[in-house]
């Protein structure tokens, strides 16, 4: 069984003091990680850096955009990925349920005549100035494309797929599976007499 270190950002209680919701990433404890908090907002996301074994530094990030977003949400994530040093050589892997369905990635470009089009091309201009590519293909909720990978590096991609949801869940699980060399934890061996 592997141990976890788990980052998260919990929704704040609703007005009637509900909690429930939020974004995590959870690093196998073998991988030297560590929250990145410069990279914080008040977007639901959360950043996490992995150690890799060459100079690059891995960053995973998790957001959440929630369907009554106006734009802030989406200004907030292009902040933190304004903050990511570009000279850093970084890789850079952002997961999460967007909420924008109305963008043909095959291309990628916004699908004429349907909501929020303003929106969608928000998200396309900060996935271009940013140089990321999404690599999620297959629609995850329905006929639309909600659940997006996003990464500067696709070369990295080995495959991804879709699965179907857990539960109660009403949005597709996406699976990936990267090509990454990453930095471990080495086990301090200590002897007792």
């Amino acid at each position: 069984m592997m141990d976890y270190t788990v980052y998260r950002k919990d929704r704040p209680p609703s007005t009637n003091n509900l909690s429930y919701g939020g974004v995590l990433v959870a690093i196998t404890t073998n991988l030297l990680s560590e929250e990145i908090r410069d990279l914080q907002t008040d977007s639901e996301s959360i950043w996490v850096q992995i150690n890799m074994t060459n100079v690059r530094k891995l960053i995973v990030g998790s957001y959440y955009r929630p369907p009554s977003d106006n734009g802030t949400s989406i200004e907030q994530l292009k902040t933190s990925l304004d903050r990511i040093n570009q000279n850093a050589k970084s890789t850079i892997i952002l997961g999460g349920d967007f909420n924008l369905g109305h963008i043909n990635w095959d291309i990628p470009c916004t699908i004429p005549s349907k909501p929020d089009i303003k929106l969608h091309e928000q998200l396309l201009n900060i996935i271009n100035e940013h140089s990321l590519e999404q690599i999620v293909k297959k629609p995850t909720r329905g006929d639309r494309t909600l659940d997006l990978i996003l990464t500067n590096i696709p070369s990295i991609v080995n495959k991804v797929e879709t699965m179907p949801p857990i539960g109660n869940a009403d949005h597709d699980i996406v699976y990936a599976e990267c090509a990454l060399s990453l930095k471990r934890n080495k086990k301090i061996t200590r002897k007792t007499n």
